[in-house]
This record gives structure tokens, sequence and C-alpha cells, in this order.
């Protein structure tokens, strides 16, 4: 078996990305990284992919992973500065029903 590199995406403003999953459709990729962003990519008709979102109002600190629920429309991200964010799209549109600290 042979790998191919498809696409490159670039966008995050640190060079490490910890962590990337697909939604259960496979239609968006969520990436996280150093950033304290998440970053929501989409496929374009032409082959390439581009940024569709930016998820960057949640954490103060390196954005480690992301994980979707089955149900596609709830994102969940985690922080090295303790948070756990709870992301839901409407409409296109994804806002945070919850932030959850941990404690030590």
């Amino acid at each position: 078996m042979s790998l191919e590199c498809v696409a490159t995406l670039r966008g995050h403003d640190e060079p490490r990305v910890w962590h990337v999953a697909w939604s259960p459709t496979g239609g968006t990729l969520a990436s996280c990284a150093a950033d304290r962003a998440v970053r929501l990519w989409a496929p374009q008709r032409d082959g390439t992919w581009a940024c569709a979102a930016i998820l960057e109002d949640g954490h103060q600190r390196t954005v480690r992973r992301v994980s979707w629920a089955p149900c596609g429309t709830l994102l969940a991200s985690c922080s090295f500065d303790g948070t756990a964010m709870i992301w839901k799209c409407e409409d296109g549109v994804f806002d945070c029903l919850a932030s959850l600290e941990g404690g030590p």
C-alpha cells in the first residue's frame, strides 16, 4: 500500500498542529494547534481545501485535541489551559455551548 499527499492545509499561526479529526460525514476536517484556535476545513469544487471557519474565542493556551459527536453538529475541543469547549453548528455557524473547567 502506498499513500499519496493530496493536500497540505496551511493556516494555523503556529507551526505545530496537535490533532485533526474528520466529521462523521467526512466533509469537514477539524484541526487544532498551539495558536489556541480550532480550524474547520472543507473541500472545494476544484479539489483544493479551504478554511471554512476559525473557532478562536474559547481557549487561552494550546488546543490539544478535537473530537466530533456522531451527529456531526457538535465538536469538542480541549486545551492545556484546563478547559474543554463544546461547540454547536447551526446553519453553518459554530457557537460555544459550554465551557468546562478542570480543577486541581
